[in-house]
Formats: structure tokens, C-alpha cells, sequence
């Protein structure tokens, strides 16, 4: 993996390497190693009191979509966090149901081929610390994201996706599917944890390009040598056309036959 490239060429170093690099190697290979077909990865910063006042930390964690069809006199759909049931006023919840709809919408206007539209499910979206509490909207490109592979996993669709790469991505997503920009301070931060980890693609969104620019040249140029792709979007809609993102799958008729 990128990380085990990255670490060993610390170990070649001139410089005592701490013995925790080693647990750092089996982690993030055990991690990158698993089936990620509704798994990606969604920088997360925590915030920490120290002596001299609040400090901002940034972590990459995956967040991977389980969903089930709800029978059909459900009439809405639900989604939980870890297992946590909607509080009804969460920043996060709200932004997941946007992005639950915008996939939705897509999905049934571009590749239906029964009418879905009436459809509801129950997703459960999962981190691996179940005792932290999650919110935030800028999950909400990464939820979007992870919808349409579900949802297309799942229902009578006639295209497939799954992730062709592990992928890190940030972005806020509305209703229509539009992906808004996350403020220019968490995004520095995100930038940087993304380039000290083994990953290779970031998803982010198309107005926050100029800013990560910036912070690119910065890193680049105190840590060189560092190879990856950020990849843009700035309409859900064209993250279906990426084939650097996403595996596209045509469904077989006896698939669709047996879905009917």
C-alpha cells in the first residue's frame, strides 16, 4: 500500500523511528485491506481543550452504508448514525436526508427502470468509535456518495456502482444535488491530514479548489515527493460520468426480472 511506502522509506532514514510505526503499518493496511464497496473515508476534526485553549484535531475515518428496503407501508425513510436514532434537529441527520433524496432523485431519473420513486429504506450509517458524537454537514458529500452505490446495489436500477478506490471526501450536498463548499479553515486542516495518510484520491468540492491550491503549494514545497489525485465536483450528477471514482456495472436482464 502507499502507506507501507511512505513508512518505509522513514524507517530509511537517517533518524530513530518510534517503535509505534509498526502498529501504525498493521492498522491502516488492515484498514485499507477490507472490502470498501460501501466504504470511503470522511476527514473529521475534533476539538480538544488544552492549557492555552482549544485545539483542533483531524482525523480520517471510514464511514461505510448498510440499507434494507422498508415494506411498503413505510411511507418515509429512516437513517441512523452507530445505530442512534434520529434526534429530529441534528445537523448531520438533516443533511443526511438531503443527501438521501438527491441520490435518490438521480438515480430515478437517469437509470430507473421500474418506478422507484415511492420507495423507502432504512440506512444505517456507521464509524468505527461507536461512543463518539458525529455531526456536521460536510459529511454530506460522502453520505450522497454512498447512497447511490447502495441504492443502486439494490433496486431496479440498470447501472451498478461501487467505489473503484479508496476514496477521502468532504462536501456538503442539498436537495438538488448541488455540492457546496466547506469553510476555508476546516478545509486546511482536512488537506493536511489527507496528505500525511497512505491515501491516493480526494473528493472535494469544485469551489473549494482555489483554497486547497494554497494549501498544496505550502505542504509541496516543505514536504515534497508526495503523489496523488484531488478529484472535483460541484453537481452530484457528474460524480456517475467519473470513472477514476466509480465502477460502473450494467444489470443483467435476469437480474432485472428477478428485482421486478
Amino acid at each position: 500500500s502507499g502507506f507501507r511506502e511512505f513508512a518505509d522509506n522513514i524507517k530509511d532514514a537517517h533518524f530513530p523511528t518510534p517503535d509505534v510505526l509498526d502498529d501504525m503499518i498493521s492498522v491502516w493496511e488492515s484498514l485499507l485491506d477490507k472490502k470498501l464497496m460501501n466504504t470511503l473515508w470522511i476527514p473529521l476534526i475534533e476539538k480538544y481543550s488544552v492549557d492555552s485553549g482549544n485545539e483542533l484535531v483531524c482525523t480520517l475515518e471510514p464511514l461505510s452504508l448498510e440499507g434494507q428496503h422498508h415494506p411498503p407501508e413505510y411511507r418515509r425513510d429512516f437513517i441512523h448514525f452507530n445505530y442512534n436514532v434520529d434526534p429530529g434537529s441534528d445537523m448531520m441527520y438533516q443533511q443526511a436526508y438531503d443527501a438521501l433524496f438527491s441520490a435518490k432523485t438521480l438515480l430515478t431519473s437517469r437509470l430507473s427502470v421500474l418506478d422507484n420513486v415511492d420507495n423507502h429504506y432504512k440506512f444505517h450509517f456507521t464509524f468505527p468509535q461507536k461512543n463518539y458524537y458525529y455531526t456536521g454537514d460536510s459529511l454530506g458529500l460522502g453520505m450522497a456518495l454512498l447512497d447511490i452505490c447502495v441504492l443502486s446495489q439494490s433496486s431496479a436500477y440498470k447501472d451498478i456502482y461501487k467505489f473503484r478506490e479508496p476514496l477521502v471526501c468532504t462536501g456538503i450536498v442539498d436537495i438538488k444535488g448541488h455540492i457546496r463548499p466547506i469553510n476555508p479553515e476546516s478545509l486546511a486542516l482536512k488537506i493536511r491530514t489527507f496528505y500525511f495518510s497512505p491515501f491516493q484520491h480526494l473528493l472535494i468540492p469544485e469551489e473549494n479548489l482555489e483554497d486547497t491550491k494554497k494549501v498544496l503549494e505550502s505542504l509541496r514545497l516543505e514536504y515534497p515527493g508526495r503523489n496523488f489525485t484531488i478529484h472535483t465536483v460541484s453537481k452530484l450528477n457528474n460524480i456517475l460520468h467519473d470513472e477514476n471514482l466509480l465502477i460502473n456495472n450494467k444489470r443483467s436482464f435476469s437480474r432485472l426480472h428477478k428485482v421486478r
